[in-house]
């Protein structure tokens, strides 16, 4: 109570987290900065690279009050950096259970749907679904894949589709408003969400 919190989402080995943590003291606020990282730095980068990338974030973390981290994971890089940091650990994603539930109808096993809807660019990875789906094609005969978005490659997605001749199978819908998902995922028998590891992510 009565104590004024400066809370970024920024990395703790970037210099904006520096400067930020910089304007903090300045005016006399806490600072809480936040970490998604789920990779050790060594994972990722090598040299003279990581040694700086280790010395600002041990210095981001030693002018931090608190970082908060977006897994489990990050927690555990951040403690291996600073084991003394006090960290906030918290889940991101969570499902809105009243918008979001199966529909009453027996899902139809036999004509299955599978169903994505994110951003269409590159480490989404739907060039990856969409190859899988060719490979079960012929043991599902009557299977959909219905993919909802926009993006980057979506060009190259549909006419990966093209080639693998998946035509009325893969349905495509362009990017929707979240409360018309739900219907979408009611009637879905297998969702799937991808992600390709890129940049240390």
């Amino acid at each position: 109570k009565g104590v004024r919190v400066y809370y970024h989402i920024s990395e703790p080995h970037l210099l904006t987290t520096f400067f930020n943590a910089i304007v903090a003291k300045i005016f006399g606020l806490k600072y809480i900065c936040y970490s998604w990282q789920n990779l050790r730095p060594e994972a990722r980068i090598r040299g003279v690279k990581l040694k700086l990338s280790n010395f600002f974030t041990w210095l981001n973390l030693s002018l931090s009050d608190a970082i908060m981290c977006g897994s489990l994971m990050s927690e555990q890089v951040i403690k291996n950096i600073k084991p003394s940091m006090k960290t906030i650990q918290i889940q991101m994603a969570g499902v809105d259970t009243e918008r979001f539930k199966p529909s009453d109808e027996k899902k139809d096993w036999e004509n299955p749907v599978v169903l994505f809807f994110g951003a269409l660019d590159e480490r989404k990875g739907v060039d990856v679904l969409i190859r899988a789906f060719d490979k079960i094609k012929n043991d599902f005969p009557k299977a959909k894949l219905v993919i909802i978005g926009s993006g980057f490659v979506e060009k190259e997605l549909h006419k990966l589709g093209e080639e693998l001749n998946l035509g009325d199978r893969l349905i495509w819908h362009s990017w929707m408003k979240n409360e018309d998902l739900p219907s979408f995922v009611a009637k879905a028998n297998v969702f799937v969400y991808l992600s390709r590891r890129a940049g240390g992510w």
